[in-house]
């Protein structure tokens, strides 16, 4: 999902540990988040991942800090204004698209 008005980007514990990244690479995050719930949420913790937005042609990568979140959610990911502005990102919410530059050309995502 893609958020323009926050300013942490987001993934939920499901989605950590499916990767398989172990605990031992979070780096402690103390800072509680709001919006989440009716309660304030403490992270578990953050950790740096390389971000890939698009497809084999039309792709751009960055190096995005996730905060890690154990809450239920329909979602993997959060991109907040951190990873949108380090992928240059334009957004349509009317048509759930998001645009961005790639070395060759302009890429695209939509969403469902």
């Amino acid at each position: 999902m893609v958020d323009t008005g926050s300013s942490a980007n987001v993934m939920y514990r499901t989605c950590f540990d499916r990767m398989g990244i172990g605990t031992e690479q979070l780096s402690l995050s103390l800072d509680p988040l709001y919006g989440f719930t009716d309660n304030a949420i403490v992270p578990v913790g953050r950790i740096s991942l390389p971000l890939t937005i698009g497809d084999t042609d039309r792709h751009d990568t960055t190096l995005t800090d996730f905060l890690i979140v154990d809450c239920p959610s329909t979602y993997n990911i959060v991109l907040e204004r951190p990873a949108i502005n380090d992928l240059d990102l334009i957004t349509s919410t009317r048509s759930l698209t998001v645009k961005f530059s790639t070395p060759s050309e302009v890429g695209c995502v939509q969403g469902e």
